[in-house]
């Protein structure tokens, strides 16, 4: 069988990722980094409806994946990498994550050095539109009893070192 992406593991068709939007691909996603440490993780484009503002602010059509926990990047050098990149007519690979997720979307743990995110919209509870800063969600408060909280979690947390965000 021919390899559309040499040197890629494909989430989906190596890793089992359903890649609708729906269904919870957060353990598939989360086994593949962890058996793949330090490997570079192809992300396909699952959708091609372009992202529309749906009810109560949620986001319909472009969603790939749907998350429910935090992602965590595993081995030196490990990248999560989405198939194309935000000026596709259907926009990026795009993840949303679960509202009742109380961690980052992704974490890029101290022991992981040279990780690498790029061509992935994460989606909190809102659809994004890069010409509508309206469309971003704004933190509640900025004191340190109550931290910056958003809209569910759409953010990457770094605390490893030489990581490259695209």
């Amino acid at each position: 069988r021919a390899v559309k992406y040499p040197g890629f593991v494909d989430l989906v068709s190596e890793c089992n990722a359903v890649g609708d939007g729906v269904t919870d691909d957060w353990k598939a996603i989360q086994t593949c980094i962890n058996d793949h440490p330090g490997k570079r993780i192809l992300l396909p484009k699952t959708r091609d409806q372009p992202c529309e503002a749906g009810t109560g602010g949620g986001c319909s059509g472009s969603v790939d994946y749907y998350v429910s926990g935090t992602l965590k990047l595993k081995g030196n050098g490990q990248e999560l990498v989405g198939e194309v990149s935000s000026r596709w007519p259907a926009g990026p690979v795009q993840i949303k994550f679960s509202p009742k997720n109380t961690g980052p979307a992704i974490w890029i743990p101290g022991n992981v050095y040279s990780g690498r995110i790029s061509n992935l919209l994460l989606n909190g509870q809102r659809c994004w539109n890069p010409t509508n800063l309206s469309t971003y969600d704004e933190p509640v408060s900025h004191t340190s009893s109550n931290p910056l909280s958003g809209i569910g979690p759409d953010g990457v947390l770094i605390t490893g070192g030489e990581v490259t965000i695209e």
